[in-house]
């Protein structure tokens, strides 16, 4: 009679065949968290810009301003929930800027996605100077 049985041999390809799909399945799936937060961080900073932008309408073509850019004056209105947080740290916030009434500049810096060439940067305002070399950032600034 012959023994229909899985040799250890075969036994061993399956598993590591099984391994290497799961690697790469976790792999993938990280990148797409990070691409899904940065995407998040740049919809915050539109969001905060459209408020901005609204307060701006409203106020006789003046930001929000008083020595330090206080961009909760126009968000208690404009965006009920708030300003917006950061998704992979709620506890920090992100980072406001005004330098005047005339004007203002928002940015969230963007986690690394595999080599940082990909990642979106706008230079339409300054980026904070804490940032390290080679960080990217999304920044919005002044439509007016």
């Amino acid at each position: 009679m012959k023994n229909k049985a899985f040799t250890l041999i075969e036994l061993l390809i399956v598993i590591a065949i099984i391994g290497i799909l799961v690697s790469i399945g976790v792999a993938s799936y990280a990148q797409a968290q990070i691409k899904s937060r940065n995407a998040r961080r740049q919809a915050d900073m539109k969001a905060a810009q459209s408020a901005i932008e609204q307060f701006y309408a409203d106020n006789n073509g003046q930001y929000p301003a008083g020595g330090v850019c206080d961009p909760l004056t126009a968000t208690t209105k404009y965006l009920p929930g708030g300003l917006p947080q950061d998704p992979k740290h709620p506890t920090l916030d992100y980072t406001f800027s005004c330098s005047s009434a005339a004007s203002y500049c928002f940015c969230a810096e963007l986690e690394p996605v595999g080599n940082t060439a990909g990642n979106s940067f706008n230079t339409s305002c300054t980026k904070y100077e804490t940032g390290k070399p080679g960080d990217s950032y999304f920044c919005v600034s002044n439509l007016q």
